[in-house]
């Protein structure tokens, strides 16, 4: 998984991953891909996320990263 230092307190966290949906929701018992974004800083002496970001990777023919490919 990348990662991306700005500086000594700072650093973003790129990747992927692969999860199976609970509970109740739309996507419950099935398997995506994933590809996400974090925002690290170090606080108080502690690395700790502070933003996150994450999306279902498009397959062929839907949307992904604001275009869509055909």
């Amino acid at each position: 998984m990348p990662l991306f230092p700005f500086d000594g307190e700072t650093a973003i966290v790129a990747g992927g991953e692969t999860v199976v949906r609970g509970g109740k929701i739309r996507n419950a018992g099935k398997t995506e891909h994933l590809r996400f974004t974090g925002i690290w800083m170090k606080q108080g002496g502690r690395w700790q996320e502070v933003a996150t970001h994450a999306n279902i990777r498009a397959r062929n023919n839907e949307l992904e990263h604001g275009y869509l490919h055909v």
